[in-house]
């Protein structure tokens, strides 16, 4: 099954993936912004197949995992591809994280992180440019000093959506 948070930067995708992979050991945690940090030279830096190749590794990875939650801002282009039927049997299950454009700047502004270009453009302009995949799910954010309750909602969609799929698919393979 495929998890697929999408959402603002800095809305919270992050620390919910990483607290459910914690709980869940047998799940992987695969976010764009550390595959393109294994990817991102230098040299390449400015260089357009760095998106394809952060594209092609996000994907191989998912195919190679069982169960996996993927991390992206969710930018139709960039997933596209996810949508393969080696995938779409599996799950795949998309849960969009709102929060206020306000909110999303500041919480940027105290990640202290930088990105190399093109990369630190975009991380600006995708508070305010955010064109977001359709979802299953969506949770907002806005105004939560604890999002531990959303966290815990969540969860129980997850493994609503869990049981479902892996009950239709028991369904399917006793159908002669």
């Amino acid at each position: 099954m495929i998890i697929n948070l999408v959402g603002c930067i800095a809305v919270g995708k992050s620390t919910f993936a990483k607290q459910w992979v914690a709980k869940h050991k047998s799940w992987v945690h695969l976010a764009i912004d550390e595959i393109r940090e294994e990817v991102v030279t230098e040299a390449l830096q400015c260089h357009a197949s760095v998106e394809d190749t952060v594209g092609y590794l996000l994907l191989s990875r998912a195919i190679a995992s069982k169960d996996c939650i993927i991390e992206t801002t969710g930018d139709w282009w960039r997933l596209r591809d996810l949508y393969t039927p080696e995938l779409v049997h599996r799950g795949i299950y998309t849960i969009r994280f709102e929060a206020s454009e306000e909110e999303c700047a500041e919480r940027a502004k105290k990640r202290n992180r930088v990105l190399p270009a093109p990369y630190d453009a975009d991380e600006q302009q995708a508070i305010s440019e955010y064109y977001p995949v359709p979802a299953n799910l969506v949770v907002d954010l806005t105004g939560l000093e604890n999002p531990d309750k959303v966290y815990q909602e969540i969860e129980w969609y997850i493994w609503k959506a869990y049981a479902f799929h892996n009950a239709e698919e028991v369904k399917s393979s006793e159908t002669p």
